[in-house]
């Protein structure tokens, strides 16, 4: 409806901020907050890219304060990215509700750590679990792996064995494994990603070695970097656990830190898009936490984010579209301005 309505708007008015700021008014048809708040802030995000790609032109003001040598070599991209995975996972272990449920699920199957353990840490990072204290919340976790139930009721401090049984006497191991099941996983996710685009634009090259040696290779690039994302957290939380015993925290935020840091193996033009993605999720949970018993929700603040936001990207296309990024002028041109 969005669409329709910037259509018809800038047909008979000519102004493209009139027609972004209706058309953006129909997101409130939406009755899932939820779904508009992160709609909001992906177009927010692309809106700040039009803006920052816009201030770094020749003709831009950041091009004049900023020498260009620092512009190649600052690691946004990776910053933005790495920073987003800190407040995302440090979520996902101590506050998952502050997280869209479709994303923490997948978060969840990739780390195929169990809710028990989960349980394990998020009590123990609240207080509500504590060495020393008896506790039933491993129990039907260690009888399901064929271990004493007695040595998980947390009078005393959990090994190894039962954090990682699957691998009892190596925490090398257990990341390693880790690692190997999310690359695999990854393979599945990452083939479809590389393939279409050569599908859909270059048909005619599908059958050539270069071709299937270079999709190949950036599917290897992708899945390296989510195995290493997973195996990263699993690698600080059992150093601490065997430096630290009887900390359970320390090493989860350590590995909230760090994990963000594999986007290094991937692509550099790929590390954008990541950024770009995760961006949003990082700031809703942001939001959450810091309205979070307060009152500073305010009805349609969502809506007027993505107005303000639409209203630039369109703005953008019109003056410079060459700041705007392919994927999204071609999207932005076939929802709002073909005919």
């Amino acid at each position: 409806m969005g669409s329709a309505i910037y259509r018809v708007i800038h047909k008979y008015c000519g102004s493209s901020v009139l027609a972004s700021g209706c058309a953006a008014i129909s997101m409130g048809l939406d009755p899932n907050s939820d779904r508009r708040t992160q709609m909001s802030l992906y177009v927010c995000m692309r809106a700040l890219e039009c803006v920052v790609r816009r201030s770094l032109s020749s003709e831009g003001v950041l091009s004049r304060i900023v020498p260009k040598s620092f512009r190649e070599r600052f690691p946004l991209s990776e910053l933005i990215f790495v920073t987003s995975c800190t407040e995302i996972m440090f979520s996902w272990f101590y506050h998952i509700d502050r997280l869209p449920p479709f994303y923490s699920k997948w978060i969840t199957s990739m780390s195929e750590m169990h809710p028990a353990l989960l349980k394990l840490l998020h009590g123990y990072y609240h207080g509500t679990l504590q060495y020393g204290v008896k506790s039933d919340c491993l129990h039907d976790y260690c009888v399901a792996h064929n271990i004493d139930p007695v040595r998980g009721n947390l009078t005393t401090l959990v090994s190894k064995d039962i954090v990682h049984p699957m691998d009892p006497d190596s925490c090398t191991g257990n990341v390693i494994r880790r690692f190997t099941n999310a690359f695999l996983r990854s393979v599945a996710i990452y083939t479809p990603v590389h393939l279409l685009p050569t599908l859909i634009f270059r048909m005619h090259r599908i059958a050539s070695p270069s071709t299937i040696l270079r999709i190949s290779y950036s599917v290897f690039r992708s899945s390296a970097f989510l195995g290493s994302f997973v195996g990263i957290v699993h690698i600080c939380i059992c150093l601490v656990r065997n430096l630290r015993p009887g900390d359970e925290s320390t090493g989860v935020l350590l590995g909230c830190a760090m994990c963000g840091t594999s986007v290094f193996l991937e692509k550099p033009k790929r590390r954008l898009d990541l950024a770009l993605y995760v961006a949003p999720m990082a700031l809703q949970s942001m939001w959450r936490r810091l309205s979070a018993g307060t009152s500073l929700h305010v009805p349609g603040f969502e809506i007027l984010i993505y107005a303000l936001s639409l209203i630039t990207v369109t703005r953008t296309m019109k003056e410079s579209p060459e700041h705007v990024r392919p994927s999204l002028r071609a999207l932005m041109e076939w929802l709002f301005m073909k005919e």
